[in-house]
């Protein structure tokens, strides 16, 4: 295409008037109404109210968006021109009319506030580059809405906007239709009058915004009073006329003369730079021409050889069914000659059975058959009895002893995998509830972590529930119901004697403590409830404490080894219960322990007095997890933690020991399995001793021998019987042989059947289409002389040429597109990105979106 940098034709320069169509605006109602000046100076005539300035104000409308800058009906006279508005055209206002009896007028209109406007222009320039734009407008709770949108391309509103909805889904529906292919979006859409005033100004090439002026009071004129006056308002700049800015004037132009001759060697630097993107668009023409003809060539082929190939199936259909009649006509003959033979070879045997010696080799030959079939039942046994014997690592083909003592040894093995069995079995079991009670174990530390999470302590989950419930019962907190736990801890500085601490208070710390204000509702809630535990609760009244005055002079007491938390009421309370019931000597040594009324060891040996000791072991002195004492549990966490991952450790240990414990019952099982087979089948020597019932055949075969050799006559009978036998036997070879045939016939006659089928499937797809084969004919000349056997091979050939040579031009064609559409710029050349290929620097900017296939990375200069 041949672009023109500087048109000069006033008829046809710019972009001009292409078509137009406007949808329910003002008295066009209900329909689309179109003009076509196809880029002509167009006069546009007919009578008063026939819609003249209505379709002029509706271009009006298009071309200047702001309110401010147009006035509609200019013709009509100063004292009418607010008398219209795009309201009223959209509403379709004709005229007023005044009831009788009413004191006003009421406006006519055509349409209500349902209505949808749609005005639309399509311009195009000589080098056939076209601009439509176009405007929307709809009502919304009473408010009259606009959509602004221009379209590169040539759009229609029946064609491109019907269904029309408020909702916004034309707007989908229209950018679907025309997707961005590279090039730019070639829909625009606008937030307001003001970007789509600012688009179309620079896409008209417009200097100035006094266009849109001019063209607001050029397009309604009907006569000027003042032409002077007309051109120095709307054609004329508004300056002084004085020396300096005639001088600035003159300095003015020489920049634009500069600026233009600068904007010419631009042009020029680009067109050459661009010369070889239009080289390779051309070559990208012309290999887009080849690729739709190799493709056209391809669905050519398709049918083609479809077509053919129907006509060939039908013709090997015909041929097949006369083979298959002249088979039938041989099988006839074939059968009608064995059954004389058969009737030969029966009269043969009946001569020879007739005779003694025939009576005496028809006796022989029912033995041997007998014996054949005891021989054949040993073999078989004998197999399997090998099979199994090397699985057992026993030894094949025994004799009669090795038989006896392989019997008698898998017997005493069958008893001893049995008890193994039993024993596996055992240990499984027991690591099976090994494996249950870690599970537990470990599902019980889960839980004990969560509860202390949740509550802060180191109280044992069963008791803290019973707490939990207890508060929820009586509308109390924790806070006021506390655990005597919760308030006291092993002193940091004596935690050697956190254990024997832990086991003196254990009983002790899981009492909760209960205020008098709760007393009697715990008390009626305790009674009448199954608490599905046990729980020790202290009565609580608030009181003096005499503990500041008593003596302290056991410095190794329990007492002096505590902490207590400071922040609780019960504190004091709680020191004076400890002081009085827990007055224990620490004793380093059973000495000290011996030489104290009351005592406690670090091991946790109590001693109460009055001879009463106590050890209690029953939990793991050792084990954090029965720790009750303290309100911080970070310690007992990590130790559950710790816990949990050695319980995880074990319960793996034990599966895999179970996993091995059922590996090796399976292959003990499998063992025993053997054995007992073995055992059971095999119980006689006779059974697999096939060797003594082939000796007995061989002896009564070579009787039989003897017996024939002996007689002439006898002799020569079975020589004929032999004959007979012989040719029956070669004519059933050849009736087996034509059958073969007549069944390979019969297959191909099918699968001919289906060829045809699946190429009247494919011709169908082509019912409506109209496809010239001659073209195709003359490029592929050997396709006129193919057979039903050489036209699958042929097609497939032809298609695999067509398909590379279609990857080929595809490959060529993307690899041209990704070259230019990602070719580094010069360092000289500085570019922003807009949509996907826009260049702008100093020099001006391209564009690629304006441009038509193929050239698409080209670009208008701007």
């Amino acid at each position: 295409m041949e672009y023109k940098l500087f048109p000069t034709n006033t008829d046809t320069a710019g972009y001009r008037l292409d078509y137009m169509e406007v949808y329910n605006w003002g008295t066009f109602n209900d329909k689309v109404w179109h003009i076509d000046p196809e880029g002509h100076t167009t006069l546009l005539t007919g009578g008063n109210g026939s819609g003249k300035t209505t379709f002029i104000d509706a271009l009006l409308t298009l071309i200047v968006p702001f309110k401010k800058d147009r006035f509609y009906n200019q013709s009509s006279g100063e004292e009418q021109k607010g008398a219209r508005s795009e309201k009223s055209y959209v509403l379709g206002h004709y005229g007023n009319k005044q009831e009788e009896g009413d004191l006003s007028e009421t406006k006519q209109m055509l349409r209500d506030e349902t209505a949808v406007s749609i005005l639309l222009a399509s311009f195009k320039n000589e080098d056939k580059k076209v601009c439509t734009i176009f405007q929307c407008r709809w009502f919304s709770n009473g408010d009259l809405k606009t959509q602004f949108g221009l379209a590169h391309k040539s759009i229609k509103i029946e064609s491109d906007f019907f269904p029309f909805d408020t909702k916004r889904k034309w707007k989908e529906r229209l950018s679907d239709k025309y997707p961005d292919l590279g090039r730019g979006n070639p829909i625009e859409f606008f937030n307001g009058p003001g970007e789509y005033g600012e688009r179309i100004s620079r896409l008209f090439g417009m200097r100035s915004s006094k266009a849109l002026s001019l063209f607001n009071q050029v397009i309604g004129i009907k006569y000027v009073e003042d032409l002077n006056l007309f051109f120095r308002k709307y054609l004329l700049e508004d300056k002084e006329s004085t020396a300096r800015n005639e001088y600035q004037l003159l300095a003015s132009s020489f920049n634009d003369l500069t600026s233009a001759r600068n904007n010419i060697e631009k042009a020029e630097e680009q067109m050459k730079r661009l010369s070889p993107i239009y080289t390779q668009a051309q070559k990208l023409e012309e290999n887009t021409a080849k690729l739709k003809e190799q493709q056209q060539s391809r669905e050519t082929s398709v049918y083609w050889f479809s077509q053919k190939e129907e006509v060939l199936c039908k013709d090997e259909q015909d041929r097949l069914d006369k083979l298959i009649l002249r088979l039938d006509n041989k099988i006839n003959s074939a059968k009608e000659e064995l059954e004389l033979l058969g009737d030969k070879q029966a009269q043969l045997k009946v001569d020879i059975n007739s005779s003694e010696p025939g009576r005496q080799i028809r006796a022989l030959e029912s033995e041997i058959d007998s014996l054949k079939g005891q021989r054949q039942e040993r073999v078989t046994k004998s197999q399997e009895y090998n099979e199994l014997a090397k699985d057992l690592g026993l030894k094949e083909n025994p004799n009669e002893k090795v038989f006896i003592e392989q019997y008698t040894d898998a017997k005493s093995k069958k008893d001893n995998c049995e008890l193994l069995e039993k024993q596996i079995n055992d240990k499984k079991v027991e690591a099976e509830l090994k494996q249950g009670e870690l599970r537990n174990q470990t599902e019980h530390t889960k839980e004990n972590i969560a509860n202390l999470r949740k509550n802060n302590n180191n109280i044992p989950r069963n008791v803290s529930r019973i707490r939990e419930d207890i508060i929820n019962a009586v509308g109390a907190t924790k806070k006021e119901i506390p655990f005597i736990g919760e308030l006291i801890k092993v002193n940091e500085a004596h935690l050697v004697w956190e254990k024997g601490i832990e086991r003196l208070l254990h009983s002790f710390a899981l009492r909760i403590i209960v205020p008098e204000k709760y007393y009697r509702e715990v008390n009626k809630y305790v009674n009448k409830t199954n608490l599905k535990g046990k729980i020790y609760y202290q009565r609580y009244k608030d009181t003096d404490t005499l503990l500041d005055n008593a003596p302290r002079n056991n410095s190794k007491g329990v007492f002096e080894k505590l902490e207590f938390k400071t922040d609780s009421v019960y504190v004091k309370w709680l020191k004076e219960q400890i002081y009085e019931q827990f007055d224990f000597y620490c004793a380093d040594d059973l000495q000290d322990f011996d030489n104290s009324r009351r005592a406690l060891t670090k091991e946790g040996l109590i001693k109460y007095g009055r001879g009463r000791h106590q050890k209690d072991d029953s939990r793991n002195s050792t084990d954090r997890s029965n720790y009750v004492l303290g309100w911080d549990n970070t310690a007992k966490i990590k130790f559950l933690r710790q816990q949990l991952g050695e319980l995880s450790n074990s319960e793996r240990d034990i599966l895999k020991k179970i996993g091995e414990l059922e590996t090796q019952y399976d292959n003990n099982k499998t063992l025993r399995d053997n054995f007992f087979t073995f055992s059971t089948i095999f119980k006689e020597f006779d059974g697999i001793n096939w060797q003594k019932y082939a000796e007995e055949i061989q002896s009564k075969t070579d009787k039989i021998e003897e017996i024939t050799n002996s007689n002439d006559t006898l002799n020569t009978l079975n020589t004929q019987l032999k004959s007979i036998k012989k040719d029956i036997d070669e004519k059933q070879d050849l009736l087996e042989e034509i059958k073969d045939e007549k069944s390979a016939a019969k297959q191909d006659k099918t699968k001919a059947e289906d060829r045809e089928r699946d190429n009247s499937t494919t011709l169908k797809n082509f019912k409506d289409i109209s496809i010239d084969t001659s073209h195709f004919e003359k490029k592929h000349p050997e396709i006129l002389n193919v057979t039903y056997n050489t036209v699958q091979k042929l097609q497939g050939e032809i298609q695999k040429e067509a398909n590379e040579s279609i990857n080929n031009l595809e490959e060529s064609i993307d690899t041209m597109i990704n070259a230019w559409s990602y070719k580094k710029k010069g360092n000289d050349l500085e570019y922003k990105t807009r949509g996907q290929k826009e260049f702008v620097d100093k020099r001006g900017r391209i564009s690629n979106y304006e441009l038509t296939e193929p050239i698409n990375l080209i670009g208008y200069i701007e």
